[in-house]
């Protein structure tokens, strides 16, 4: 099985800022690094961290260190190239992070903000089953996310955890 971490629980692994939920964090990540889920995040967790004072983000981002990030995360339109006279030339990609236009577009219009559907977005992308997340712009719209992908569940990480013991893997 494959989970989600929303920024927000990516980010409490390191702020411990919701004690219930946190525990529950931190035993989803502990299952992951025995083999027994898989639990991933995107390079949007980093760029969200990034915009964190400068004293919190080496801590952040060495909270989600031994998840696993989205790969292929972006799409290379093409190439600006530019070339003088002498031989020299400079070439710049053209990248574009929105991997799943239909999704991302149905996301925004369901009222997401931005970095949010850009979250949802990637876990339908790597195929995750479960998105985990304390955030109340995704539990409150967890029966219209179901409608846009109906192979994900929004979660708490205290449900998560719940369902894992009910399933006898924690």
């Amino acid at each position: 099985m494959l989970i989600y971490f929303d920024n927000d629980v990516a980010s409490m692994l390191t702020r411990k800022d919701n004690p219930q939920e946190n525990e529950a964090a931190e035993s989803l990540v502990s299952l992951h690094c025995n083999g027994k889920i898989r639990v991933c995040c995107s390079r949007q967790s980093h760029r969200e961290m990034e915009r964190a004072g400068k004293d919190s983000v080496k801590s952040l981002v060495d909270g989600i260190g031994s998840l696993e990030l989205v790969d292929n995360d972006h799409e290379v339109l093409g190439f600006h190239v530019q070339s003088d006279y002498l031989g020299g030339f400079v070439a710049c990609p053209l990248v574009n992070d929105v991997v799943d236009g239909p999704v991302y577009g149905s996301l925004r219009r369901l009222g997401l903000k931005h970095d949010d559907a850009m979250h949802f977005m990637y876990a339908v992308y790597k195929k995750c089953r479960v998105f985990v997340t304390v955030d109340k712009h995704f539990l409150g719209r967890a029966k219209s996310l179901k409608e846009i992908e109906p192979e994900i569940e929004v979660m708490k990480p205290s449900e998560m955890v719940a369902r894992l013991k009910q399933q006898g893997l924690l």
